[in-house]
């Protein structure tokens, strides 16, 4: 490795948005149960963990040698593969906006959406923030069976890459377009860019997306969880329940320390 190419700058902004993503999610709202504080400091460790890794990642495209830091926590096996597929997952995201910001800022105003992004990392830690954010809807909830179980997210998770392969039914690409097209900027992205690539041929980068997309529905579909009896959660009027059985979750996730507690 030359000098040259361990000196790379990094781009503007990197750090800010890497800064911005391991705050989140950044919504605010107050927590009534031990159920919401746990959940809460679960999603904000989560996403600490992937602004570190695409940290990583940005510094070793620059042709740096940087410590992975995920690997020296001491995480459950379950979650250090959650981190690792989905911070791959979102550092090919990144590469996608920076290769079609024009675009996405030609179709948001073309749809009379207001664009207020300087730059594609300022859209990123948005898409970031809107994905992070919206995590916490059933969390915040008052209502009951706020949520869905580990088979409908697979199912969401299926049709998504069916839709990223062009292999859905037009009715169901239709519809899926309308509601990315109406949707925040998590969705707002993806619609963007498939109403302009053909102006900007994406070479690889788009096929990485697909590739990252489909390993989170690969370790999805997995059965390795902890204790093998995780499951997707429900919400009723603040307090957590397994989707499956209707039982108490007492505790899971990654701690504010970050030790891994027990999911049941």
């Amino acid at each position: 490795m030359t000098e040259k190419t361990k000196l790379a700058v990094v781009p503007r902004g990197h750090q800010k948005m890497v800064s911005a993503i391991k705050q989140l999610p950044d919504i605010r709202f107050i927590t009534k149960y031990r159920d919401q504080r746990v959940l809460l400091f679960h999603q904000k460790n989560f996403w600490k963990f992937i602004g570190i890794r695409i940290d990583f990642f940005q510094l070793v495209q620059l042709g740096y040698t940087p410590l992975d830091l995920l690997i020296f926590q001491e995480l459950h096996p379950f979650h250090y593969g959650l981190i690792d597929v989905m911070s791959h997952y979102y550092f090919s995201i990144l590469q996608v906006v920076i290769q079609t910001f024009s675009i996405i800022r030609e179709v948001a105003i073309r749809k009379k959406r207001s664009f207020p992004f300087n730059n594609p990392r300022e859209l990123f830690e948005q898409i970031c923030r809107d994905d992070a954010n919206g995590g916490t809807t059933e969390l915040r909830s008052n209502e009951l069976n706020q949520g869905f179980n580990l088979k409908t997210l697979r199912k969401n998770l299926r049709m998504c890459h069916k839709f990223y392969r062009e292999a859905l039914p037009e009715k169901e690409h239709n519809e899926f377009l309308l509601e990315l097209q109406t949707g925040d900027w998590s969705g707002f992205w993806i619609f963007a860019i498939l109403q302009g690539k053909e102006k900007t041929p994406l070479k690889n980068t788009w096929e990485n997306f697909k590739d990252a997309h489909k390993a989170v529905c690969q370790f999805m579909d997995k059965d390795d969880y902890p204790d093998g009896k995780v499951t997707m959660t429900k919400f009723n009027a603040g307090k957590a329940y397994c989707s499956r059985s209707v039982q108490p979750i007492d505790s899971w996730g990654i701690w504010d320390d970050d030790r891994t507690l027990n999911i049941s």
